[in-house]
This record gives structure tokens, C-alpha cells and sequence, in this order.
């Protein structure tokens, strides 16, 4: 299994950073790092896959799914293979 590390911005709508990251993590996004400036959010994944289009795949449903915004822009940073030593 290989880890990609990549992020998002989103558009969020009006929503707190408590809200935004509740509902983040409600739905699936325990492996991202959120923060919230002046309602554009950057969410930073550490996400587990066999792909790189599945895990950013996964991730944009996981942020539908909360409704917090629209993914407007994402970076790609880098991929770790686990089996890797």
C-alpha cells in the first residue's frame, strides 16, 4: 500500500473552522490536516491507496460528502510506498 500526501483548496461555504473540521472528520477525513483562512480552506491528506487517482478520488467524495465546500485547486506533494524500509 502506498501513502500519497496531496491537498485541496476548497471554497468553503460559511461555515467555522470547528464546523469545517467536525464535519470533516465525521466523514472520512480522519487523515487530513485542515485549516481556514477568511473562508478558503486547504486540507492536507496523508491518505493510504493503491493509486494516486483513487486516493484523491476518495478524498473529493469524503468532502462532498461533508458539504463543507467545492475543491477548487489540488497539489500532489509526494507518495511513500509502506513496503518501502
Amino acid at each position: 500500500m502506498t501513502i500519497f500526501n496531496f491537498s485541496f483548496l476548497i471554497s468553503t461555504f460559511d461555515l467555522t473552522y470547528e464546523d469545517v473540521a467536525d464535519k470533516l472528520y465525521s466523514n472520512g477525513c480522519d487523515d487530513a490536516l485542515v485549516s481556514l483562512i477568511n473562508n478558503v480552506c486547504e486540507i492536507e491528506f496523508d491518505r493510504e491507496g493503491d493509486t494516486l487517482v483513487k486516493a484523491i478520488t476518495s478524498a473529493i467524495r469524503n468532502i462532498e460528502d461533508a458539504n463543507v465546500g467545492n475543491v477548487y485547486r489540488t497539489k500532489i506533494l509526494f507518495e511513500k510506498n509502506l513496503d518501502d524500509n
